[in-house]
């Protein structure tokens, strides 16, 4: 059910923004907190010097005043859900001279486009298995086509809902194929695709831009812990980059640019760009391997925000709001607890790979 609310941009003491007027909001019943700060930074982007992330929600005068904002793991919550009708919604703009050295989007991309390339990536296997002749693709591609075809079909909607668009898990121990399955994964998923008949599919799968990002072995360990989507971004990057560095080198690198973290989307309007092609006509398949050294939280107080669910928030979310077609597909020993039970995930299966559902 849609609300009506009114919106005022605070500081951090509470007063208001000079030159901005409290200004009413329609919430759908859908719209995400995130969305919503989405929709705030787009209006009023030349008073707010920092990321629509910085920002902090009140969902009263009263909340404010007890230092109450909207927790990070509601943002991916109804909105509508958590304030009264005719609300006064007061968002707190930090003005803390850190945010100096803020770069627009728009000049992030500038930067890619100038001194980064679209490079195919590096196997995810390393293995004596990598050079066997695949078996199972058949299989594969017939769990995979149902799923493949329905989210397809909500983005041709522009559908974003996040119910109605599937993430693909790849399931199993140590050594079982998961980095190879992923390999494999353009193969196997323009096979589903030309199974479905549906040959407007087969034909953007084809044309497919992969990204291949690990978070195992040297890449285990995030350099973003507040906000994880960076440690995407970062990989995605180092597959860009028209040196051949090794992972530490570059992450080393980028730690010395910390005003430079690009958006997953930002990194696709680059590639656009860069290939002359409109972000819509693109299709995206995004691999990621080894998401198990994220998924133990490393105390008791972690269990709520662990590297794993700060890493998939972001990933679900590009695959859901992009405008270009994006797949996600992602590897894991097993569905642990942790996600089984978080607000991220709700799991149809355990066999590989697996079709799951971001609830």
């Amino acid at each position: 059910m849609a609300k009506e609310v009114c919106v005022q941009l605070v500081d951090e003491e509470g007063k208001d923004f000079e030159g901005v007027r409290a200004t009413l909001f329609v919430l759908d019943g859908t719209e995400t907190v995130e969305n919503f700060l989405m929709a705030v930074h787009e209006k009023w982007q030349d008073k707010i010097a920092v990321n629509y992330y910085d920002l902090d929600v009140f969902v009263s005068q009263a909340a404010f005043e007890a230092r109450e904002p909207i927790h990070p793991l509601e943002y991916f919550n109804s909105l509508a859900e958590q304030v009264d009708e005719r609300s006064t919604i007061l968002v707190e703009v930090s003005r803390q001279e850190e945010f100096t050295f803020y770069m627009s989007p728009e000049a992030q991309v500038e930067v890619l486009v100038r001194h980064f390339q679209w490079n195919r990536p590096k196997p995810l296997c390393h293995g004596p298995g990598r050079d066997w002749p695949y078996q199972g693709a058949s299989e594969i591609a017939n769990r995979l086509m149902r799923p493949l075809v329905e989210h397809y079909e909500m983005w041709q909607q522009n559908e974003t809902f996040r119910l109605y668009h599937a993430l693909n898990l790849v399931l199993g121990g140590a050594g079982t194929g998961k980095s190879r399955m992923l390999d494999k994964m353009k193969r196997l998923l323009c096979l589903a695709a030309e199974r479905s008949k549906r040959e407007d599919l087969a034909k953007r799968l084809r044309k497919a831009y992969v990204f291949k990002i690990s978070f195992g072995g040297d890449s285990g360990s995030l350099l973003q812990t507040e906000d994880a989507e960076f440690d995407i971004t970062h990989r995605m990057v180092h597959q860009l980059s028209k040196d051949n560095k090794s992972w530490p080198e570059f992450a080393a690198e980028m730690k010395e640019f910390p005003h430079f973290l690009p958006r997953i989307e930002t990194v696709i309007k680059a590639l656009a760009q860069m290939e002359n092609v409109d972000p819509k006509d693109m299709t995206v398949i995004l691999c990621v391997d080894d998401l198990q050294n994220l998924a133990f939280d490393h105390d008791q107080d972690h269990s709520l925000a662990s590297d794993l669910s700060r890493v998939m928030a972001p990933i679900c979310r590009f695959q859901v709001t992009s405008p270009a077609f994006v797949i996600c597909v992602c590897s894991n020993w097993y569905v642990s607890n942790s996600v089984r039970d978080s607000k991220f995930f709700s799991a149809s299966g355990h066999t590989t790979p697996a079709a799951v559902k971001w609830p």
